[in-house]
């Protein structure tokens, strides 16, 4: 082949982002929010059914409910639809209870839709149930995990107290279904052959009636617009905020997923994952510029500040000319009272450092060597390795110049910031 032809393929064609983004904190709150009132309110619907249906004495209601229980129906299809509602889940209950279970767990959908209603409960405090994840591959589909129930009171916050709950409460509609293996169940009506029945027995791709879950219960984004809810969003929201809680930490968050996955396909393009991660880094370069003056000041205090003259004339007699200012007596130290070993860049904290105009063209081209390294390292690293001479520079040095003489010394070029360890980082 042409090395023409060899060239272009080698060339690397980066794939497209996916920009999938989450829920901003405040939707994310107002639609979980919602989907936890929405199981609050089917629990207490059923509970009441329960409790009715199991009343001695519970009249011509407890009779409709035992009738609709049995398989029967009533004379209006309003009222067999009532009965069963206070019996069994129902389809408009559908979108709750999986954006809670999606958004309590931080599982996909893919996964919630095929729960399994196995398990086993360990010591009251946890439940384990084996999850089906297709995507891993052929012989990896199945996955062991372990969900904390938590205490009573709080099933509708932990992903094994809110398996256990909507287990109780589907596995009267389970039970009576054509599939009982299944998890999700509920109650069809008198449409279908079978009055209960799976939402994802024919299809995983079944509808979920998402649009008017939404209006029913008023969800809008920040913009005041209907909210649009997927799945993958919430997904995305429950890694983000996983992540922020465990401090960016990417191996403690990851869960389900590699490190590079949660990244690539959760974390990348979600705003405010790039927003918390922008105040994060600005939080920490504050704290490492604080750091920088704070070492600054310590050694003025211990070592005293360079004498700064604004006339070369004035300069003492004897002083030593170094790289970017004079000395008076490099033999003997203000603290050491010896011979000065110290780094060029401790000058700028020492009492023997005299400064005069001559300087400023070493003393610009100095800050222009640090910024350049400053785009080469760590920045917290750049400020512990240059912050303390950067800042007695800028706070101690200049000042004292005027602005015409600043603008009017030229940087001399080619200037090598020589250090330890006599290399470049």
């Amino acid at each position: 082949m042409p090395n023409e032809a060899l060239d272009v393929l080698r060339v690397r064609i980066p794939g497209q982002p996916r920009h999938v983004t989450g829920y901003s904190e405040g939707e994310l709150r107002r639609l979980v929010a919602a989907a936890r009132a929405d199981v609050a309110t089917m629990r207490e619907r059923i509970t009441h059914g329960r409790a009715l249906l199991a009343a001695p004495d519970g009249g011509p209601d407890a009779e409709r409910l035992r009738t609709v229980a049995e398989g029967g129906r009533l004379e209006r299809l309003r009222e067999t639809r009532a009965a069963g509602r206070m019996l069994f889940p129902m389809r408009d209950d559908l979108p709750g209870m999986l954006v809670l279970m999606t958004a309590v767990s931080g599982r996909n959908i893919e996964t919630i839709k095929e729960l399994p209603a196995e398990h086993q409960v360990i010591e009251g405090k946890a439940v384990e149930v084996v999850l089906t994840k297709r995507r891993r591959g052929a012989r990896r589909w199945h996955e062991s995990v372990l969900w904390e129930i938590g205490p009573p009171g709080q099933e509708l916050r932990h992903p094994g107290g809110l398996y256990l709950l909507l287990h109780d409460l589907i596995t009267p509609s389970r039970t009576r279904a054509a599939d009982p293996q299944w998890f999700w169940s509920f109650f069809r009506g008198l449409h279908y052959g079978d009055q209960h029945g799976s939402p994802f027995r024919s299809a995983m791709t079944a509808d979920i009636p998402k649009t008017a879950w939404v209006a029913r219960h008023g969800l809008t984004d920040d913009g005041g617009a209907p909210m649009g809810v997927t799945f993958t969003r919430i997904r995305t929201s429950v890694e983000a905020r996983r992540t922020r809680q465990m401090g960016g930490h990417l191996p403690s968050a990851a869960r389900s997923n590699t490190v590079p996955v949660l990244f690539r396909n959760y974390l990348r393009d979600d705003p405010s994952t790039v927003e918390w991660a922008h105040e994060v880094m600005a939080d920490a370069l504050v704290e490492a510029e604080q750091a920088a003056l704070e070492a600054h000041r310590r050694l003025a205090d211990r070592a005293g500040q360079p004498e700064v003259l604004t006339d070369s004339a004035l300069a003492p007699a004897g002083t030593a000319q170094g790289p970017w200012s004079g000395c008076r007596d490099a033999e003997h130290h203000p603290v050491t009272g010896r011979s000065c070993l110290a780094s060029f860049l401790n000058c700028f904290h020492c009492g023997n450092c005299v400064i005069t105009p001559e300087h400023l063209p070493r003393l610009l081209a100095l800050l222009a060597a640090m910024n350049q390294r400053r785009l080469q390292m760590d920045e917290q690293v750049w400020w512990q390795r240059y912050g303390p001479a950067f800042a007695a520079i800028r706070h101690d040095v200049l000042t004292r110049f005027t602005p015409e003489q600043v603008r009017e010394a030229s940087p001399e070029p080619d200037l090598d910031l020589v250090e330890e360890p006599w290399q470049q980082p």
